[in-house]
């Protein structure tokens, strides 16, 4: 009795806690709306098949009629988060169909058109093209916009030159692995039918006044301008642009490579921290420039006057920076701080995150599946889940002291920073680009001031010096610190646990941590601190070493694979995105090129065959009485009986590039790029045949 009696009033006190918790947090249920929509965005674009617009129709509405109609107000919040769900399941089903962008499946030789460039890109292996197309083949006719790479040999034309050419048109690859990266969804969405070459051109026209192309040929312009200005060192050139119009081709794999692996690969792609730290210097010098008249210092608030005035020259910083994602982000984010200062309200909330998420996700739903977007969010939502009430009592500690105390709160600040960030994005490093930095702390600890008090506010300067032509006053000190900025991140690169690669991790690993952060984050409460267990159960489901894994292309005769011990590889290039993306799936460095071009493998207790060599149909037979399994890219079925031990070249001509996994009993598990694809709008046809 005495012990079912403790256990009642455990529970008793349970139900309290969480009642308690509840009644205190429940203003706090707005915050979930992002959140709830986010899942029906995911829900969306996670269906195999395309659903139905009538299907999607009638969901929404009865989830709208659920809100209209319901009677229970305490039970009202449910019946609004179901309509957050299919609001967000409806509004990217809207998006999707409402593009109808037509992609290409096979190759196209000598492609003749003429189109406006409407945007230039540069890169490593070269100059990018993105041309909207006004005269095209009939057969062709649905094809709107093309990127194509421009020949080393040919003229780079001008932003909104009409150019009249002829091009190889290539179809977009499809995905490689579960949570792998959809080219052709996100070409989809920027509306790029087909990528390829141009083979020649000729200019016909000259400038287009849409403001679209006017504004990113402004962009081109500051770009070429900052290049010029810092030649013929190209680092201090590349990283210059990257900081003010977003543009990194100009940054050499070697240096970039060095800030990937020391952790401050954040610092080359123009987000919160650079927004901020622009509207801050721009903030204070309007401030302080304001305060040398008495009139308007004795008359006015300069603080809600500088806060207004700042709005203007962020739009203009975000415009010529591209307007990315994390940008958009931030600059929502600060302008209604900015005008939360003007409102004399509190300008550091969580619901302006929701806000900014909301409405970027409202128009730019698919965002919801880009690094991006979840880097950025997840970065700014841990930060300020952890400083809405947590960095008070220093803040008041700093002010009540003189500059020793102030200056300790600032070092104090970048390091829990960067600790906080760090901590909420590693694990989307980790799924996403299979590596992350032990060593960002150290980095960031000497990057961000050299950022923050010496390169954004001399480019502000230079900005505004540029359209006079002054800009070469600042030049020599913008060039030195860059490259104090580089030596740094080189520095730091070759460091121990500077550069960890991890294999591709299961989907759970993510999901876990994001249920946890995201409970974390949404509440104030002592319930909040739940959301640490699916966070370390997430860190326990991390995998070091890869699954043994075969891959097989579809447009390349060559195998790639992993034993649990080394990746190789079966007539393979010496280098190639397909190798690259191989390596960073099983987390290796190197990659093995196999001598011959067929291989006897034993994984998980299985005798593999592997060729990418033709082979007598005779050979085939004895390779089919004495192994488990045949792989090869070409047509090898038709010597086996067995058919379901053949994976072979009418498996990627009917499903895709081919992954093979093996269990621990050694059985095969057979995974294709249609399969990871489904039946979408984007989607190769072939897919869509073969779910029929």
């Amino acid at each position: 009795m005495h012990q079912e009696f403790s256990i009642k009033n455990f529970f008793i006190a349970v139900c309290d806690f969480f009642k308690d918790c509840y009644l205190k947090d429940r203003q706090r249920l707005i915050l979930g709306w992002p959140v709830v929509f986010g899942c029906g965005v995911f829900t969306y674009f996670s269906l195999p098949q395309q659903p139905k617009t009538l299907t999607v129709s009638a969901l929404l509405a009865s989830s709208l009629l659920f809100v209209i109609c319901a009677r229970r107000r305490h039970k009202q919040w449910l019946n609004v988060a179901i309509f957050a769900f299919c609001l967000g399941f409806g509004v990217s089903h809207l998006r999707t169909v409402a593009l109808t962008t037509f992609m290409i499946d096979q190759r196209v030789q000598h492609f003749s058109f003429a189109g406006i460039v409407t945007d230039i890109e540069d890169t490593q292996r070269g100059v990018r093209l993105l041309l909207k197309l006004k005269e095209q083949p009939v057969e062709y006719e649905a094809i709107q916009k093309i990127r194509l790479s421009l020949r080393a040999s040919l003229p780079i034309p001008d932003i909104g030159t009409e150019i009249k050419g002829e091009a190889t048109l290539l179809p977009l690859g499809g995905v490689l692995s579960e949570s792998g990266y959809n080219f052709r969804r996100v070409a989809y969405f920027q509306g790029i039918s087909a990528t390829g070459q141009l083979l020649s051109y000729q200019e016909i026209a000259v400038g287009d006044g849409h403001v679209e192309v006017v504004l990113k040929g402004l962009r081109r312009r500051i770009t070429d301008a900052i290049t010029k200005q810092f030649m013929p060192d190209q680092d201090v050139g590349g990283i210059m642009a990257a900081l003010i119009t977003g543009a990194r081709g100009g940054i050499s794999n070697a240096t970039r490579q060095a800030f990937t692996d020391a952790g401050l690969a954040h610092l080359l792609a123009i987000s919160g921290l650079h927004l901020s730290l622009i509207a801050g210097f721009v903030f204070l010098m309007i401030r302080r420039g304001l305060s040398f008249s008495m009139y308007f210092a004795e008359s006015y608030d300069l603080k809600k006057i500088a806060a207004f005035l700042t709005i203007p020259f962020l739009l203009f910083y975000l415009v010529i920076s591209g307007v990315g994602i994390p940008a958009l982000r931030a600059f929502l984010m600060i302008c209604l701080a900015m005008m939360a200062v003007v409102l004399d309200r509190n300008p550091l909330s969580m619901r302006l995150v929701c806000f900014a998420a909301s409405l970027i996700l409202f128009i730019y739903p698919e965002s919801l599946l880009s690094a991006s977007f979840q880097l950025s969010f997840a970065a700014v939502v841990a930060l300020i889940g952890v400083y809405e009430n947590g960095w008070r009592p220093f803040h008041l500690w700093a002010e009540r002291g003189g500059i020793f105390k102030k200056m300790t709160l600032y070092l104090v600040g970048i390091i829990a920073t960067t600790l906080i960030a760090s901590y909420a994005t590693t694990p989307l490093t980790i799924a996403i680009f299979q590596r992350f930095s032990l060593q960002a702390v150290l980095g960031n600890l000497v990057a961000i001031p050299l950022t923050g008090f010496i390169i954004m506010p001399l480019i502000v300067i230079f900005l505004l010096l540029m359209p006079v032509g002054g800009e070469f006053l600042v030049t020599p000190f913008l060039k030195g610190a860059i490259q104090l900025l580089i030596k740094v991140s080189l520095s730091i690169a070759t460091l121990p646990g500077a550069a960890i690669i991890m294999p591709e991790q299961s989907p759970v690993f993510l999901a876990l941590f994001i249920i946890g952060g995201i409970w974390f984050c949404l509440w104030q409460q002592r319930w909040r601190y739940l959301g640490v267990i699916p966070m370390m159960l997430a860190f326990c489901c991390l995998k070091f070493v890869a699954d043994p894994k075969i891959l097989i292309p579809e447009r390349e005769q060559a195998i790639y694979g992993f034993d649990g011990k080394r990746a190789f590889c079966l007539e393979c290039k010496s280098s190639g995105f397909m190798q690259e993306m191989f390596l960073r799936q099983v987390g290796m460095r190197e990659m093995e090129k196999m001598p011959s071009a067929t291989l006897t493998q034993t994984i998980n207790n299985s005798t593999i065959f592997l060729t990418v060599k033709k082979l007598s149909k005779s050979k085939l037979r004895h390779q089919c009485q004495d192994v488990d399994y045949l792989l090869s890219p070409r047509s090898i079925f038709y010597a086996c009986r067995d058919k379901d031990k053949v994976v072979d070249r009418f498996t990627l001509q009917r499903q895709g590039t081919v992954t093979v996994t093996f269990n621990s009993a050694g059985k095969m598990d057979v995974k294709t790029s249609c399969q990871w694809q489904g039946c979408r709008p984007w989607s190769e046809a072939k897919c869509c045949k073969s779910s029929q």
